[in-house]
């Protein structure tokens, strides 16, 4: 039985099958995700925009210069570069289909180099036939689509370095990887920190001129963003003026505030009903006050940072009401985004077990999609329910289960152990990374195809060993 399904799917009749169904597939779901309005769209367009205005900001349009504060440069100036071939956002969206088709082929290298193995291949073209939230991506105005293929493109250079050992161009590609993925999620910067750490208690002699090399040019990417930080709003900041400690204060309210309550202070997030939050969460509505009365002590307390000219330009965002985020000058940013970072250590100091308990659902929750509990009950038919269902069953069988799969695999077999194990725990740490924020399941698909093809490479490698493991017969033949 074994040896059948090996011949079946080391076969290149299955290759060429599966590689038409996933081009098919993925088509077919980038055509549904296309006529979907993603919510960070209209700020994201008006960032690329600004680049041909010289400068960076969404409200770029306004008589009085508002710099950005939120995100950094990376997908909003390939929306510039794209549009100015073509303005059209649909064609944005196929050169992201493309993006997405070339990092199928850049999975199919990288398997290629950890087992040299077409049922390694066909096992991922299979997985990633089913894991339709993926191409979903593409459709949609969101820098997903170039995450996914930059970290793809990380790990193939780290693959590389551990297998065969880096060019000294192959280092500096590397680090060039490292910093376009931190322009498009700056959550990025702990993986390049992580895999030098890694690489160190590795072995440090076989690994330190592409260490330092790759380390060097990702450091040296940071800078411009950093000056232009330093020329616009005062402070020397790697990372956008704001973002992290809004993020983390949601994510520690998200769990205390009722279910599908909405803040309007910040980005209007909607904490939602989780079914998996629900577990640990401790909802009630004196927690809602108490949260409204921390923001009421945060804008007073910032209230000074704003003058008469702050007012106008805030009408005229308000007047415009494009669909973006609230951008305030520098030192009110600054001064709230140290109050809210202010709150949250003292939160988790209060509540240290809380903290931990809640976090530990959040760096599970990352992997797969939730079901959110008023949703559900809303739904009335087989159909409704089947489509509540679908997103989480795909996400946490194969994203989070397989996670849970190749950990496994890893503690009972050395040999894996050492061959995947940096990957493992860079995944891990990714994930770790974004349990610290407001829960959003597209945080963890950058990761996802790099699951399954450690999930198909691992399976294939154990097959082949039972299937070259001694029968009980054998072991005690004369």
């Amino acid at each position: 039985m074994m040896t059948q399904l090996l011949q079946i799917f080391g076969s290149k009749r299955a290759s060429v099958i599966l590689l038409a169904l996933n081009i098919a597939t993925s088509f077919v779901i980038f055509l549904v995700a296309s006529k979907s309005y993603f919510p960070d769209q209209t700020g994201y367009v008006h960032l690329g925009e600004s680049f041909g205005h010289g400068t960076f900001s969404s409200w770029y349009f306004l008589p009085t210069q508002v710099p950005e504060t939120l995100r950094t440069w990376g997908y909003p100036y390939f929306l510039f570069l794209i549009r100015s071939l073509n303005e059209s956002l649909l064609f944005v969206k196929i050169i992201q289909y493309l993006f997405y088709l070339t990092s199928l082929w850049l999975c199919l290298q990288l398997i290629e180099q950890l087992t040299n193995s077409r049922t390694s291949i066909n096992i991922f073209l299979l997985l990633a036939v089913i894991n339709i939230q993926i191409p979903y991506y593409t459709g949609l105005i969101a820098a997903e689509a170039l995450c996914i293929f930059f970290t793809l493109l990380y790990f193939y250079f780290l693959v590389k370095q551990l297998e065969l050992k880096l060019t000294a161009w192959g280092a500096l590609l590397w680090g060039l990887t490292a910093f376009i993925n931190f322009q498009l999620r700056p959550a990025f910067i702990v993986i390049p920190v992580a895999t030098a750490a890694f690489l160190l208690i590795r072995s440090f002699k076989s690994h330190r001129v592409a260490m330092a090399s790759h380390l060097l040019i990702f450091a040296v990417g940071l800078m411009p963003f950093a000056f232009w930080n330093l020329k616009h709003h005062g402070v020397f900041k790697f990372t956008p003026l704001q973002g992290g400690a809004g993020v983390t204060h949601i994510g520690y309210w998200a769990y205390l505030l009722p279910a599908n309550y909405k803040e309007y202070y910040l980005w209007s997030n909607n904490v939602g009903d989780d079914i998996f939050m629900n577990l640990v969460a401790e909802r009630s509505e004196e927690h809602a006050a108490d949260f409204e009365e921390e923001w009421a002590q945060i804008r007073s307390s910032t209230s000074e940072y704003l003058s008469a000219k702050d007012s106008v330009i805030l009408s005229a965002m308000a007047k415009s009401n494009p669909g973006m985020f609230v951008t305030y000058n520098s030192e009110f940013t600054k001064a709230q985004e140290k109050l809210l970072w202010h709150y949250t250590f003292k939160h988790i100091k209060e509540r240290p077990f809380f903290f931990f308990k809640t976090r530990l659902i959040s760096a599970c929750r990352v992997w797969f999609t939730g079901i959110n509990r008023t949703e559900w009950r809303k739904s009335d038919g087989l159909v409704s329910r089947i489509k509540a269902l679908t997103p989480f069953l795909i996400s946490f069988t194969f994203a989070f289960g397989g996670i849970i799969y190749i950990a496994i695999s890893l503690v009972r077999n050395k040999a894996l152990f050492r061959k995947y194990s940096i990957l493992l725990g860079l995944i891990l740490i990714w994930g770790l990374c974004h349990s610290l924020f407001a829960i959003q399941a597209r945080y963890g698909v950058p990761m996802h195809l790099i699951i399954l093809l450690m999930v198909a490479c691992i399976s294939t490698e154990q097959i082949l060993s039972l299937e070259h493991k001694p029968t009980q017969r054998q072991r005690f033949a004369p």
